[in-house]
């Protein structure tokens, strides 16, 4: 199981990863507008006797609308006289994170922190208790956003002295599953805090080869969608039920059914005490009520009525316990590399299309670091052949003038994904497209060594560039269902391409890695979030292999 983290990390980066945003503005209803929230409870730890106190930061996010300018200059009029007598306030976070004071009113201008790929912001403002301030003090913290090109708008959140430090154990990986088996989990939880968890919000972000056996009705399901694909099944369970400091309870199991498309499936948990940290999750995945009259329960004592009172937040870090586990499936995926030439009238042009097609059964993503399912289409022109224009997005020019295609972390089964080369020809010759990975072109091989592929050989073909039309295309390529369950693509037709030269032998398809890895510092997808930005070096180039923005065509 992976550690939780410490509220500690104060990075950018992984400011903008655990960004939430409990205390959220009104909806817009214009998309195309700019929305500035943050996190609606603050937890400090209760400063020692002897040594300094915790500093901690409130996060702030700025989620970029559809079509939205960039926000520009961000100010920030931050009233923290409702907090003063027992915390003193620090600053913004980061670059321009000076602010000037009047009184107990600090205006700041602080650099906003892109995540890579997202369309989100982050900075944040640090709080320290002072001496003596009792757990359980709280007050509030009052903030107006204003910006050159965007509404003025203001927003509130609670800061308090002490917290949950909720644990989780019990919930472990596992390696070697088969489809169609079921996997059962009894979480152990712990609080080490000091404050009492009024209930327990339970969040499961769960890789699309496993999915819930059981639809609770005190949950919410839905899914999390990349180019119209189930990338991940989410979760949120709220069990009233209160957790006191020191106290230990064991939740009920939990099963998950193992998909006929899985292969190396992440499990990320969070166990809050308010549902205020989540709240980003409810709305990407679209929840849904379970449904039915059976609850997630603790197997230690009833629940009781809806919680009320001042929220309460957890000191681990911004989203309470956490734990991230990797099940891992005997299965296979047959990655194949696909091509297709289109002359235009008179055969001096056209468009060749490049990529590769799973045809499954497995799912492939590469959310760990690593790189190896991480596949680049490489695509070779031949002599009298010239780009006629750009280079298709997310392609690179790498050594010797081949092209080099990200993509992606995240090819389902059945998901073809293709570049669209416009040519210019000067004579007949043949294109070469190879399937490669970060090792293979470190390692000057010719083609990637996929673990998970049983048929290495047509991970590599060509294309005659001429005055008639060749190669190949699936005709149909179905994306996964909403269950996570992938079909298998169509039938690829056309005239039959010659094989190039197959890439290198490989090693026995099989299993993902299961089991527990230590933390990376990033909370699944989110981004889990996301996963931001992964940046693998090939060739000598630099790419950018986590995007949410679709990479070449994807089918």
């Amino acid at each position: 199981m992976r550690a939780p983290r410490s509220r500690a990390l104060a990075a950018p980066i992984a400011i903008a990863a655990l960004i939430t945003t409990g205390a959220t503005l009104p909806a817009h209803a214009d998309t195309a507008s700019n929305t500035f929230g943050s996190e609606s409870v603050l937890a400090l730890e209760p400063a020692p006797a002897n040594g300094d106190a915790t500093t901690a930061e409130l996060q702030l996010k700025v989620t970029r609308g559809a079509g939205a300018p960039e926000p520009k200059s961000l100010n920030l009029t931050v009233d923290y006289s409702g907090v003063k007598e027992f915390a003193t306030f620090g600053g913004a976070v980061g670059r321009g994170g000076q602010c000037s004071e009047t009184g107990s009113v600090a205006t700041c201008a602080p650099e906003l922190v892109w995540t890579a790929g997202w369309d989100t912001a982050s900075t944040g403002l640090k709080f320290t208790p002072r001496k003596g301030a009792a757990a359980g003090t709280s007050g509030k913290v009052r903030i107006k956003q204003t910006w050159e090109n965007g509404t003025s708008t203001e927003t509130e959140a609670t800061v308090m002295v002490g917290g949950t430090r909720i644990e989780v154990a019990g919930f472990d990986g596992q390696d070697g599953l088969k489809p169609g088996a079921t996997v059962s989990r009894s979480l152990t939880l712990t609080n080490k805090g000091q404050i009492a968890a009024p209930k327990l919000v339970l969040a499961f972000q769960v890789g699309t080869g496993l999915q819930f056996k059981q639809r609770f009705a005190n949950c919410e399901y839905g899914d999390r969608l990349q180019d119209g694909s189930p990338v991940q099944h989410v979760a949120i369970c709220t069990v009233n039920s209160a957790l006191a400091p020191g106290e230990t309870v064991h939740l009920k199991p939990i099963e998950f059914t193992v998909e006929p498309s899985a292969l190396h499936d992440i499990v990320d948990l969070n166990v809050a005490p308010n549902d205020g940290p989540d709240a980003w999750l409810r709305r990407e995945a679209d929840l849904k009520p379970g449904g039915g009259t059976t609850r997630l329960v603790l197997a230690d004592k009833p629940e009781s009525g809806v919680p009320t009172g001042t929220p309460v937040a957890d000191l681990n870090n911004t989203r309470g316990g956490y734990a991230s586990v990797d099940f891992g499936t005997v299965n296979t995926a047959d990655y194949t590399a696909v091509g297709q030439w289109k002359p235009n009238a008179g055969g001096t042009s056209g468009v060749l299309t490049a990529g590769l097609w799973n045809q499954g059964p497995a799912s492939i993503n590469d959310f760990r670091s690593g790189g190896e399912g991480v596949v680049y289409v490489d695509v070779a022109l031949p002599k009298g052949a010239s780009l006629d224009g750009a280079a298709p997005k997310d392609c690179q020019i790498r050594p010797g003038g081949h092209y080099s295609c990200g993509t992606g972390l995240w090819v389902p089964s059945g998901v073809r994904k293709t570049f669209d080369f416009k040519l210019k020809l000067a004579g007949e010759g043949t294109a070469a497209i190879v399937l490669h990975n970060f090792s293979s072109y470190m390692e000057n091989r010719p083609g990637a060594d996929l673990r998970f592929d049983p048929v290495p050989a047509n991970n590599a073909t060509s294309v005659a560039l001429g005055a008639k039309e060749a190669g190949n295309l699936p005709t149909a390529s179905p994306k996964p269902t909403a269950g996570g369950t992938a079909t298998t693509g169509g039938t690829a037709t056309g005239p039959a391409t010659t094989a190039a030269t197959p890439a290198a032998s490989q090693s026995s398809a099989g299993t993902g890695a299961g089991g527990n890895l230590a933390s990376t510092g990033s909370s699944g997808l989110g981004l889990t979030a996301g996963v931001g930005a992964a940046a693998v070096v090939a060739g000598g180039l630099l790419f950018l292999v986590a995007r949410r923005r679709k990479a070449g065509s994807h089918q």
